[in-house]
């Protein structure tokens, strides 16, 4: 979705927001980052420690199917 996707009737200060908005975003991705990050210090790092810990079970789970279906099936 590029300027073709954009109307040609738009005031020109908006089709020049269109064209910079990927330098834009860039810049607005990088400050983003840098303020959860800021927020997030310890609390993000115990959010990704507790996601790991749950993946790390769904994973024994699905081990611990597959061992008991082969042990059925065999």
């Amino acid at each position: 979705m590029g300027q073709a996707a954009q109307p040609a009737a738009m005031p020109s200060r908006q089709r020049a927001c269109v064209s910079q908005s990927g330098q834009a975003a860039s810049w607005w991705d990088g400050a983003m980052d840098w303020l959860w990050g800021a927020a997030n210090g310890a609390a993000g790092q115990r959010y990704r420690a507790a996601m790991n810990r749950v993946r790390q079970m769904a994973r024994i789970r699905t081990m611990v199917r597959r061992i008991i279906r082969s042990a059925v099936g065999a």
